[in-house]
Formats: C-alpha cells, structure tokens, sequence
C-alpha cells in the first residue's frame, strides 16, 4: 500500500483549530539539507533517497499560538565505521514543536520547548522536521555487531603497532641519535 504524499505546506492554525491529523510521506529532496547530509553516506554505490513517514497532530495552544505532535521516520544505508560494509538503519524522531506567528507568543515559552516563529498561516512540513531528523542522524554508522573487522582485531593492531613504535624509539636511541631531552631523564634520576 503506498503512503498518501504530503502538501509542502499546511496551515497550521486551521488545523490547530479542528486539532486535525496528517499521515504521508514527503521525498527527502525536498529537505535539502538533509539530502546533502545523506548523499555523503559513505558508500560506493548510489542508494536513492528515502521518503520520510510523518504523522501530525495539531492543536490549539491559545491565541496565536498552536502545537505540532507527532513523529516522523525513514530507513537509509550508510557504511559500517567498523567494517565498511552497508548498514541499514532507521531514523525516527518525536516533533513536539510550538507554532505561532507573534513574536511575542514564542518569547514567553519555556526554554526546553522547540518552537517555530513563522511569517504567516502556513508552515511547511520540511521545517517542522528537517532540523530534528538532521540531529538524528548516526555520527559514525555501526552494525550492533560486525562480522568484519571487529573491536579485539582492531585493538590487537593498535597493540602491535605500539609495540612496534616503542621498539623503533629504542632502537633509534642505542643507534646514537641525538635526543634534545635523552639527558633530561638523567639529570632527574641524579636529583632524586
């Protein structure tokens, strides 16, 4: 069953109003930066832009003033951090966002509260989630658990590159390389 597209904008406070619902899907293109953010996913192969589930509920939060709830989701594939293979994950994120158009309704909400001043009625869905989907995005992409390089193979290679680093340093001191702070050590033991 295919999901209902979504307008680019609504007008909120009609829908605040007869505390209306939304269901659909809007294309990931039309949020820009978030395109921009998922093309870079780190894989070889071009994966199509996903559409992005969002349900809202709206409703009145007095005058001038009304409440977006609800949520929004998409699945994408980046690559592993781990073992660069493609990782298939689902974003999902809560919008609970007051909208209004009067400066001065947005000025008197709670600080922990996301909120949206707006220039008319409308608001486009693209602004009621994009921001939050942006900050939902994984940092460094995982499978829960990898089948490829895994934590104690690559913790074995930095233990082997150590002890082949330390091994170097020695060798370079009994070669009689001159060492700015070699006597520094000397004068310290002497001291104490």
């Amino acid at each position: 069953m295919l999901a209902e597209q979504l307008p680019k904008r609504i007008r909120y406070t009609r829908m605040a109003q007869d505390q209306g619902r939304i269901a659909g899907v809007i294309g990931s293109q039309l949020l820009e930066r978030l395109a921009a953010a998922l093309l870079d996913n780190g894989l070889s192969e071009t994966v199509p832009l996903p559409d992005i589930s969002v349900a809202l509920q709206f409703e009145s939060n007095g005058v001038d003033c009304a409440k977006a709830l609800g949520g929004a989701s998409f699945d994408f594939c980046w690559c592993c951090q781990r073992c660069l293979d493609a990782v298939a994950l689902t974003i999902a994120i809560d919008v609970d966002v007051v909208l209004s158009h009067q400066p001065k309704v947005i000025e008197r909400i709670d600080f922990d509260q996301d909120s949206l001043l707006l220039e008319g009625e409308f608001v486009s869905v693209a602004e009621l989630i994009e921001d939050q989907l942006l900050l939902a995005l994984p940092m460094s992409p995982k499978h829960l658990e990898c089948e490829g390089l895994g934590l104690q193979a690559s913790t074995q290679i930095d233990e082997d590159k150590e002890r082949s680093t330390l091994a170097e340093s020695e060798t370079e001191i009994e070669e009689g390389r001159q060492r700015p702070f070699a006597d520094l050590k000397a004068m310290t033991q002497k001291v104490d």
